[in-house]
């Protein structure tokens, strides 16, 4: 009887890992789908280097999105970088979070983050977290806790990306001291 449980548990992890893999080939076969539509253009003998890579992948994806961004969701300027880069962003979020609160509800805390710059973004919603509501979990409570602190971290970010580290640092700097 044993055995056959044992059986049966094997069966159903082979089971399931021929899923798996079924899946992983599918979202392998739409991303090979999804290169072959977007690089029509492209020279692969031409990609000599980096630059050329960015060149003739990088920056026309970057063009599409930016004019998805800027024609079907909003013309904040804002917009572009944030949505282009949100895992970037809600990254380092993340990351000071965790080094300053722990762990605990620190994905909920970089993800409300993200939503409200998004918002703002948007809408130009001034971030504020209640503590009055019902649930305050997700909400930051040693850093990021308010507007100005939220978009000059997120504003370090936009700059670091683009090579000036200085904003960064200098909010960096007082992260460390908290």
């Amino acid at each position: 009887m044993e055995q056959n449980k044992e059986n049966k548990k094997e069966i159903s992890k082979e089971k399931i890992a021929q899923v798996m893999e079924s899946m992983v080939d599918i979202f392998r076969e739409e991303e090979d789908d999804f290169y072959k539509e977007l690089s029509k253009n492209v020279k692969p003998k031409e990609i000599e280097n980096y630059n050329d890579f960015y060149r003739q992948l990088i920056r026309p994806a970057e063009k599409y999105w930016s004019g998805f961004i800027r024609t079907e969701i909003g013309k904040n300027k804002d917009l572009d970088f944030f949505l282009i880069h949100s895992y970037f962003i809600e990254n380092n979020f993340k990351f000071w979070i965790v080094n300053k609160e722990g762990s605990a509800c620190s994905s909920d805390k970089s993800r409300t983050i993200m939503k409200r710059i998004y918002n703002w973004f948007l809408n130009e919603e001034e971030i504020i977290f209640d503590e009055n509501e019902e649930y305050t979990f997700h909400h930051p409570k040693k850093v990021f806790t308010n507007h100005d602190e939220i978009i000059a971290f997120y504003n370090a970010l936009h700059h670091l990306h683009y090579g000036n580290p200085q904003q960064y640092l200098l909010i960096i700097s007082e992260l460390v001291k908290k």
